[in-house]
């Protein structure tokens, strides 16, 4: 080696798996070590009357009302339309309730994967406004895709349970009863 040039890159090479771990591994611990029961818990806490609201919309309403339009009857379709809308403006809430949370340090993919969640839900609540609307039509292909919307956003709503369960438990709290564990065979 001549003076005055750098270390060759034989010498160095150790370096650099140090400092992609410094990048890469250790902000990932930071994130795991910075999550704080009571903001877990308040969170959960703030969480579990906008799943409670969310949920019964999709039970109690979206539901009942997609067997109604598929067997023509029950509640008339135009009655439908207008609960549709109201469960569009609902889901909005949710949302609009879900941000005024905050996002906990270590907790913003939960919140990503509920947000995008209830967007399929506001999706499917229009799809099913409009398969309401031309229920004279016969079978619609709004209705199909209302059902599609919901079943993707139950499907991501029940990842991020399963998720802030595991988060839950990092920090030492017992799994929240109101929320699916993602541990039983139908996924919730």
């Amino acid at each position: 080696m001549r003076a005055g040039t750098p270390l060759s890159l034989r010498r160095s090479w150790p370096i650099v798996p140090l400092v992609l771990v410094g990048i890469v591994v250790l902000p990932t611990l930071q994130d795991e070590s910075s999550i704080r029961p009571d903001e877990v818990r308040a969170f959960s806490e703030g969480l579990a009357p906008i799943v409670q609201s969310w949920g019964s919309v999709e039970i109690l309403g979206m539901r009942p009302a997609v067997a109604d339009l598929r067997d023509a009857g029950g509640v008339p379709a135009g009655a439908i339309v207008t609960e549709a809308q109201a469960w569009q403006e609902a889901f909005a809430q949710n949302r609009r309730d879900l941000a005024a949370l905050g996002i906990p340090a270590g907790l913003e993919d939960v919140v990503r994967m509920l947000e995008a969640s209830l967007d399929h839900y506001i999706a499917a609540a229009k799809a099913f406004e409009a398969a309401a609307a031309r229920v004279e039509d016969g079978a619609s292909p709004d209705l199909d895709a209302g059902i599609d919307e919901a079943a993707a956003g139950a499907e991501l709503f029940d990842r991020a349970a399963a998720l802030l369960q595991e988060l839950r438990r990092s920090p030492g709290l017992a799994p929240d009863p109101s929320l699916p564990t993602g541990n039983d065979e139908t996924g919730s």
